[in-house]
């Protein structure tokens, strides 16, 4: 959608920091998993079976699947600032209110 506001260089600099930014946002699921996965004791079956259902689904995560979970949204708006501060590099803005 952005595509339909900007083009060049703006869009390029968007494309790139929602790149940047959503691997490490899926690494961080894959680690998060996993650290469940390490804590489990292996008593149940039934959660250890879960445990790893759940690793496999976060290392199967593209860009795209990331980027569509709740943690997109604050990856497309460090985004959106980072392509405003090129636009506007003499303005401190904060285009969508996020601290």
């Amino acid at each position: 959608m952005i595509q339909q506001f900007t083009a060049g260089s703006a869009l390029s600099g968007f494309n790139h920091n929602v790149l940047v930014l959503a691997g490490p946002a899926r690494a961080a699921l894959i680690a998060t998993a996993q650290a469940a996965g390490n804590a489990d004791d292996g008593t149940n079956a039934v959660r250890r079976n879960g445990l790893d259902a759940h690793l496999a689904a976060m290392q199967a995560r593209n860009n795209e699947t990331v980027l569509a979970q709740n943690g997109g949204i604050g990856i497309n708006t460090t985004a959106l600032n980072g392509m405003m501060t090129i636009l506007l590099p003499t303005k401190s803005c904060n285009v969508l209110n996020v601290p």
